[in-house]
């Protein structure tokens, strides 16, 4: 945590300073100093108008250290004011150094010696002497940390010459400070293999080019990480505490003849993000150190950049076997605009024979059965109402993923499902509507209840309302060929997505669209009579059973104590809506409202956990966490990975983990020194993993890809698995 509690009780009694002077020694520790602090300047007298250097010289104990501009995950930045010449800035940071505490801590900043300089120019009507002064804030630190202030003033003589002294330590001070990479006839590039967005890590990856082609080798000096290793190439700036470097590793250029390629992921948030990249960047460049100055705009993903952050941990040999092949082939080709609507709307009209939308498809049954007293056009009007709401909903959900990716932020489908307070709005829902099930209140879906005059004015509304919460329902279910036209939709732009979003839409109201334009199917149908009214009620209790499942889900995304605030909500909306039906007074309402917001409250503002369970697939054998550079290196060594791709939230991905991958033979499979299986758990934001799944043409989970030795792309399973599917997947058994 920047600048902890303690360092803020420290700065409270900040030392006053004391009586200035050219030297002062500061940071007092049991009655020792732990700084020796000099006003330095380039000259021993000045003439008018000169230009003059003056610095602070730190001189700190060993293993005392103070820091630099960011001091990283505790410290504060060292603040170094002159006065007493025209022209002074401030003083230009040299490059620090990477100091690592138990724990680990990692700070930045300055131990040994450090000369903080700056330059400006004698007044052209100074006479007799000049006064220069000079205040250091400071915190200076080795396991216990000490804040102090020192001011210190130097008295210059002013004579018709000026005598120059310290000219090594002021250059020595220069060379210290990061270059620009131009000066060394670098070129820098930063990538990103995501759209950055606030509170998510983004792969990014920094290119640095010292020559294209082949040349001299003066001209093309070698370049290195850092003797200290590749987690002290890279420096972050400030960049308002938006930007932390995190996994950074350090390998040779993909395509230039010399440079280098730093890959490592940004953890960005948690306020807005800054418009650049802030940084020092320290290399080997010919067997010497050197510091850049990274200043380069915030990138945004593009699929050029493929080939950079892929390149760090790659093997560098040509035809290097398995993962790197695997993880690194091309993307698999984009299905044509004809067969992706296609695909889109068979797999909208396969969505409701999903378990997700059963008991909304139940009610819009009895809706349709109760509009047949209504004649054709009756039965037409609720048919295209019902289109109506499902297209309108399908819209909005196409709106705000067009709307997130216009602010930088890349979801997949399914992405309402991951943030906790829409899970907790959809199971309210729910159990309101097993509410009316149950006869609390009218719905209007029984063969009793209002007049028929009124359900022929109005009933439209409720059939698009139906046709709403089908969509906001069918989500979390995925449909063979769905998975292909969703990922065609978010690989391209918004005509893309509205397209498929659209066709999916029209094949889910297919359905009933059919029965309200052929009546004679509807006659087919039972008759209303009481057996509504009794399925109405089992119902209700399945639509109590999806709310229980979607409690489980927040459980996942925040915590038991949020689990229990959500079980308390959905109670108070129970209670509520009961009250509110029973009791007609307005107060009983009020009462009644209060209850059901209350409830909300305590839901909307719950704490989130720091980490959710994994997918319940880890519990099915020795599963491991999936990341690219864990799959190839499985490959590498000649071992079969198979991946799944998961979210608690999947319906489709539970019943193929509980139907199929718990199935005996397909453990034993997995369970094959021969075979790896890794589980990558989507339940929560994870953009490493909308990443992957963009890669291979998909948008939302469940995904199964196998990958083999040798072999450059891994095979895709299907969507709904079979146990034969699997193993025969997985290939025959290795003897031995």
């Amino acid at each position: 945590m920047r600048a902890p509690l303690a360092l803020a009780i420290l700065f409270v009694a900040w030392p006053a300073p004391g009586a200035a002077q050219e030297r002062a020694e500061a940071a007092i520790d049991a009655g020792d100093p732990r700084v020796e602090l000099e006003l330095l300047a380039d000259a021993e007298a000045v003439a008018p108008g000169a230009s003059l250097r003056v610095g602070v010289r730190f001189r700190m104990d060993p293993g005392w250290h103070v820091y630099w501009r960011n001091p990283g995950e505790s410290g504060v930045p060292t603040e170094v004011r002159f006065a007493g010449l025209e022209g002074l800035g401030e003083p230009p940071w040299p490059a620090p150094h990477r100091f690592v505490a138990p724990g680990p801590i990692v700070t930045y900043g300055y131990g040994g010696e450090v000369l903080f300089a700056t330059e400006g120019r004698v007044r052209a009507d100074a006479t007799g002497e000049l006064e220069l002064e000079a205040t250091a804030d400071f915190l200076v630190c080795e396991v216990d940390c000490i804040p102090d202030r020192v001011t210190l003033r130097r008295v210059l003589p002013v004579a018709a010459e000026t005598r120059r002294v310290h000219q090594a330590a002021f250059d020595a001070a220069e060379a210290a400070r990061p270059v620009a990479p131009e000066a060394l006839g670098l070129e820098l590039e930063l990538v990103a293999g995501a759209a950055p967005a606030v509170g998510e890590t983004a792969p990014m990856a920094l290119g640095v080019v010292q020559c294209h082609g082949p040349g001299e080798e003066d001209a093309c000096p070698a370049l290195a990480a850092p003797e200290e290793g590749a987690e002290a190439a890279l420096l972050p700036g400030p960049m308002n505490d938006a930007v932390r470097v995190e996994e950074l590793r350090v390998a040779p250029h993909p395509s230039a003849h010399a440079g280098l390629a730093l890959r490592f992921d940004a953890a960005l948030g948690p306020n807005a993000l800054p418009e650049r990249f802030d940084a020092v960047l320290h290399l080997r460049r010919g067997g010497e150190d050197v510091h850049l100055r990274v200043d380069l705009p915030l990138p945004s993903a593009r699929a050029e950049a493929r080939a950079l952050l892929a390149a760090p941990g790659a093997p560098s040999g040509e035809g290097a076997p398995g993962a790197a092949d695997a993880t690194d082939a091309p993307a698999p080709e984009r299905p044509g605009w004809l067969l992706a609507l296609a695909l889109g709307l068979l797999g909208g009209l396969l969505l409701n024979l999903m378990p997700c939308v059963l008991p909304v498809l139940s009610v819009k049954v009895f809706g349709l059965l109760h509009a047949a007293d209504e004649g054709e056009a009756g039965l037409k009007r609720h048919g295209l109402a019902y289109l109506a709401g499902v297209l309108a909903a399908m819209g909005a959900l196409a709106a705000v993923v067009l709307a997130l990716r216009a602010a930088g932020v890349e979801v997949g489908m399914g992405f309402q499902l991951q943030e906790p307070r829409f899970v907790a709005l959809l199971a309210a829902l729910l159990v309101l509507l097993a509410m009316s099930f149950f006869g609390v209140f009218e719905l209007r879906i029984a063969a009793t209840g209002l007049s028929r005059r009124v359900d022929a004015s109005h009933g439209w509304l409720r059939s698009a309302g139906e046709g709403v919460l089908t969509v906001i329902l069918a989500t979390p279910c995925s449909a063979p060929f769905l998975g292909t036209a969703v990922g065609f939709a978010f690989a391209g732009g918004a005509a893309s997505i509205l397209a498929v979003f659209g066709a999916i839409g029209v094949g889910l109201a297919l359905p009933f669209l059919v029965l309200a334009r052929f009546p004679a199917l509807v006659a087919k149908l039972p008759r209303p009579g009481p057996w509504m009214e009794k399925l109405q009620r089992v119902l209700g209790f399945a639509l109590l059973g999806t709310a229980a499942w979607l409690a489980w889900v927040h459980a996942q995304l925040t915590g038991v104590l949020a689990q229990g605030l959500l079980l308390g909500f959905l109670l108070a909306v129970a209670f509520g809506t009961w009250m509110a039906a029973s009791f007609r007074a307005p107060l009983a309402r009020a009462l009644a409202a209060a209850i059901v917001l209350g409830g909300g409250a305590l839901v909307w503002g719950a704490p989130v956990a720091g980490e959710a369970g994994d997918a319940e697939v880890a519990e099915l054998g020795a599963w491991r966490p999936w990341s690219e550079e864990a799959v190839r290196a499985e490959v590498d060594a000649g071992r079969t990975a198979f991946v799944v791709f998961t979210a608690d939230w999947c319906v489709t991905c539970k019943v193929n983990e509980q139907l199929v991958l718990s199935d005996e033979a397909v453990r034993a499979r997995l369970a094959e020194d021969a075979v790896t299986p890794f589980v990558a758990d989507w339940t929560r934001r994870d953009e490493r993993i909308r990443a992957e799944l963009a890669r291979h043409g998909k948008a939302g989970v469940p995904l199964y890809l196998v990958f083999r030795p040798g072999q450059r792309q891994p095979e895709v399973l299907p969507e709904l698995l079979t146990p034969a599917r699997v193993i025969e997947a997985l290939g025959p058994r290795r003897s031995g």
